[in-house]
């Protein structure tokens, strides 16, 4: 571009069969990662998708990590913005970055490489429960809150204040993994069999539901 134009090349045969190329290489690469079946168990007999109590399924963590490192070695999870933390809930936003081999090997400078996908995820936070209860069971064993306990009033839950909460390291670990998972699904399609994201495009379905945990 000079002062006053703008200068466009030519298209060429050439470049214009590059392009093809490249985008007939990123979707193959990309449906092959989303029609791969997750594995139940790993060689060692640990269960890799596992269920949740709704009814749902989900992944470990550790698995979808292992895939992306084979599959986008350099990969990062970065973060979009601070922890969002309120009695109820933590949220994480995050963004899942990859480095783009194919645009590597096709010359493209490596800061240029990398693309980057937004998610986030939540966790409930979760409180103690008075020590009440637990010594004060009915016939069968069951806890049950004593009405005239002053701490919880005999609702059997401790107030929802900071001294109360089990294990925030743990909250906010399982609320990055969450957002994680998503970022890597989105970015890649692993665990879509799991995660019903798949398209199938001979038998027209389509998948509606995501849970992740």
């Amino acid at each position: 571009m000079n002062e006053n134009k703008l200068i466009i090349s030519k298209p060429s045969p050439e470049l214009d069969n590059s392009i093809k190329a490249f985008k007939e290489d990123m979707y193959k690469l990309y449906r092959e990662l989303a029609g791969e079946n997750t594995p139940e168990f790993d060689n060692e007999g640990r269960k890799i998708v596992k269920d949740r109590p709704d009814g749902y399924k989900y992944i470990i963590g550790a698995y979808m990590e292992e895939k992306m490192h084979q599959h986008f070695p350099g990969w990062d999870v970065e973060e979009a913005s601070p922890l969002e933390i309120n009695p109820v809930w933590v949220t994480a936003k995050i963004h899942v970055s990859i480095i783009d081999w194919g645009l590597f090997t096709r010359g493209i400078p490596i800061e240029y490489c990398k693309r980057r996908f937004y998610s986030t995820g939540s966790a409930r936070v979760q409180y103690s429960g008075c020590p009440c209860k637990w010594k004060n069971k009915n016939q069968d064993g069951v806890p049950i809150p004593r009405r005239s306990c002053p701490d919880c009033e005999g609702s059997g839950q401790l107030p929802h204040i900071p001294e109360n909460i089990i294990d925030l390291n743990n909250i906010t670990e399982s609320a990055v993994t969450k957002a994680t998972k998503r970022g890597i699904r989105k970015a890649t399609g692993i665990g879509n069999d799991i995660y019903a994201k798949r398209l199938d495009f001979f038998d027209e379905e389509v998948g509606d539901k995501e849970v992740i945990e």
